[in-house]
């Protein structure tokens, strides 16, 4: 993302909730930036530190582990070097996916601008490029508890033209199927996600009914006809 015009100033410098600017986006049209708290995501940026804790202590068992002739795993004999690879590789996984999480949160907090919504699609900070909203299916949480969204999750029409066209790697594809054919933008951790939900879905909405738009705004700007005195 380009985010030149959008740097000129920093709306979140002392607040700590969701700050929305509009702008005017050369390819989305008329949109609004969307901000996060950074010293929210510095306090995330810190909690993924956890991730590397944990990996480590992973590791060190299954150098352990790997170094004996068996194990017994809940029962069943089990060989140590097995066993001790599996930790050892699941600790990596781990210390790789702390690793992603750790270097985007820094990088929110350096740069808090999270999301463009606009006219024509939005485009996210740490995707692949503009998205439009022919591209998109709908914008849900299905794991929502109370009707209340707890991630801002964007769900893609054709998701292998998606890959295609913005070219994804093979680990962000891999990402896009364990997360069923989506990608997530944010939790409400860093800001509140049903206030964004609804203005891209309403923009979405726009997007496919742009003659029912029209006329609802005709309507409401139409003039009301001067009554007559009474005789």
């Amino acid at each position: 993302m380009d985010r030149g015009c959008y740097k000129k100033e920093n709306p979140l410098a002392s607040k700590r909730e969701l700050v929305s600017t509009p702008v005017d986006d050369p390819l989305l049209g008329p949109s609004v930036s969307i901000f996060i708290d950074p010293t929210r995501a510095l306090r995330n940026a810190l909690f993924d530190t956890a991730y590397f804790v944990v990996a480590a202590i992973g590791i060190l068992l299954g150098i352990a582990d790997a170094s004996t002739n068996s194990v017994d795993l809940l029962g069943v004999t089990t060989p140590g070097y097995f066993l001790g690879l599996a930790e050892i590789a699941g600790s990596i996984v781990i210390a790789v996916w702390g690793l992603r999480a750790f270097i985007i949160n820094v990088r929110m907090f350096r740069d808090p601008l999270l999301v463009v919504v606009g006219r024509e699609g939005f485009d996210f900070t740490f995707g692949h490029g503009p998205v439009m909203w022919n591209e998109v299916e709908t914008i849900s949480d299905p794991g929502a508890r109370g009707g209340s969204p707890g991630a801002l999750r964007v769900f893609f029409s054709d998701p292998e033209d998606y890959e295609e066209r913005h070219e994804l790697s093979a680990f962000d594809r891999l990402v896009m199927r364990l997360a069923k054919d989506s990608i997530t933008l944010a939790t409400t951790n860093i800001l509140p996600v049903d206030q964004v939900e609804t203005l891209m879905l309403k923009r979405l909405q726009e997007y496919r009914h742009p003659q029912t738009v029209r006329a609802a705004s005709s309507g409401s700007s139409r003039p009301k006809a001067a009554r007559l005195p009474k005789s």
